[in-house]
């Protein structure tokens, strides 16, 4: 049985042909100390290194119209971060996973992101959660994507224009665009 794990994919639009090599949309992302893997193939298409202060594989996808980088995370170091005692108005500032969220944002911004999501609900462990939500991101689909409730969502610009943000959903503060969480309190991430 594999490992859960908790995923941030970051869909780009691609211009021409060629996409950013993986180190570099790796660095932008603000992953620390990637390394590619040697021996499988598997660990010579995919680095390991830091993201948001826990251990990361990082790996990209050639999608029809974006380059998906996507990174995971072990689901046991994320939950490990969060004490099953959170109260249920848990502030934002005060969420223990306040980290991961900031660094999935600033990649957003950095790559730059169409739209990016953590998916941290046990349904997206399943290897078609990204390709249902490219499906919404090609066909410029926001209201789709936020109902779709993942852990939390960021949309560009173009994508955040006029969107409303469901009730009972916490939204994190970004300069351009919007980023909304799956729920409230300490319930944010589910």
């Amino acid at each position: 049985m594999s490992e859960r794990t908790i995923s941030a994919a970051f869909f780009m639009a691609r211009d021409g042909e060629a996409g950013d090599a993986l180190e570099a949309m790796a660095a932008r992302a603000g992953v620390t100390g990637a390394r590619r893997g040697e021996g499988s193939a598997y660990e010579r298409a995919h680095l390991r290194g830091r993201w948001a202060g826990l251990g990361a594989v990082v790996g990209a996808t050639r999608l029809a119209a974006h380059d998906c980088l996507q990174i995971e995370l072990r689901e046991a170091d994320f939950l490990a971060q969060r004490p099953l005692e959170l109260p249920p108005e848990l502030a934002l500032a005060a969420d223990p996973s306040l980290a991961l969220a900031e660094a999935f944002r600033d990649a957003c911004l950095a790559l730059p992101a169409e739209a990016g999501a953590v998916l941290s609900l046990p349904q997206h462990n399943d290897p078609r959660a990204i390709a249902e939500l490219y499906r919404d991101v090609l066909g410029a689909n926001p209201d789709a994507l936020v109902r779709a409730a993942v852990g939390l969502l960021y949309l560009d610009e173009r994508l955040g224009r006029g969107t409303v943000v469901p009730p009972g959903r916490d939204t994190l503060p970004v300069p351009r665009g919007l980023a909304v969480f799956a729920g409230h309190g300490r319930s944010r991430w589910y």
